[in-house]
């Protein structure tokens, strides 16, 4: 890991375990994880992921970190948006201790309420990481607690898709990046708005296909539109988000059963869990 990574995830030193023999204990875990998460409410299940995160990102060595820490900081990317809209956050904070940002993120929200001194060194800390985070402040100051998560979350994955990343890790991100636009466009349609919705480069659906499906105005062509893309079916818009997961899920599987001892593993195990919990609260 890198010394601009080391601020965006905790460093609380290395495992000295060979990569396979994490990757044994999670090939163990895969099907007991998903009947827990059945088996227990939403609060329960949310606790229950945060641990496994965290259980996996501490077992990992070094190489693993190197290879896998951006598939753990998008998964934070969320508790960021959330504390941002927390007043006071104490230590006691609900799942604080399950956190992997670095201590200098954390301290961001632990030491300050001003939301504006929150967004300004913020904004220092990931633009030391890639230029490409900065207008944090901007996005807030147009769109509130909406343009700033979006802007984070579109920043990041736009830099890891043209990043040199673990290949299985820059899929997912495709992935997710179409998910953003297609939802973008149904956003755009839904609420009436003529402006072509901005896009977010680096997906797997060129831009002028998103252009196309924004241009026909007819939300149930972009239903149509998404389902050709992912090759099932897609029958209204609350679907859409599991959808593209669900698409990532069996390509996931899909590398793991073809290479049982690499890193996919650990992407397959906790995504799994994600998409779990996300089926069974819908």
């Amino acid at each position: 890991m890198s010394g601009k990574d080391v601020r965006l995830l905790i460093d609380s030193g290395y495992r000295n375990y060979p990569s396979y023999y994490l990757y044994s204990r999670l090939r163990g875990r895969i099907e007991r994880g998903i009947d827990f998460i059945r088996s227990v409410n939403t609060e329960t299940s949310k606790e229950y992921i945060d641990k496994e995160h965290q259980w996996v990102y501490l077992n990992m060595n070094k190489k693993l970190r190197e290879q896998l820490w951006p598939f753990f900081f998008y998964r934070e990317i969320r508790k960021i948006s959330e504390w941002l809209r927390v007043g006071e956050l104490s230590h006691e904070f609900s799942r604080l201790e399950l956190c992997l940002l670095s201590g200098n993120i954390k301290n961001i929200f632990l030491q300050t309420t001003d939301t504006t001194a929150r967004l300004r060194r913020l904004e220092h800390i990931l633009t030391g990481f890639s230029k490409g985070f900065k207008g944090i402040k901007e996005a807030f100051d147009k769109d509130g607690f909406r343009g700033f998560e979006e802007h984070i979350m579109n920043s990041f994955l736009s830099i890891m898709v043209v990043s040199y990343i673990y290949p299985v890790l820059r899929n997912l991100f495709r992935y997710l990046i179409d998910l953003r636009n297609v939802m973008s466009i149904y956003k755009h349609i839904r609420w009436g708005i003529d402006k072509m919705p901005p896009f977010i480069s680096g997906g797997k659906i060129g831009l002028e296909d998103l252009r196309k499906a924004a241009l026909s105005g007819d939300s149930s062509q972009v239903l149509q539109f998404t389902s050709n893309r992912l090759k099932t079916v897609v029958s209204k818009p609350t679907e859409l988000e599991t959808a593209f997961y669900i698409k990532v899920r069996n390509e996931l599987r899909r590398d793991y059963l073809s290479t049982p001892l690499e890193p996919v593993v650990i992407i397959y195990y906790l995504w799994n869990l994600y998409l779990e919990s996300i089926l069974i609260s819908s």
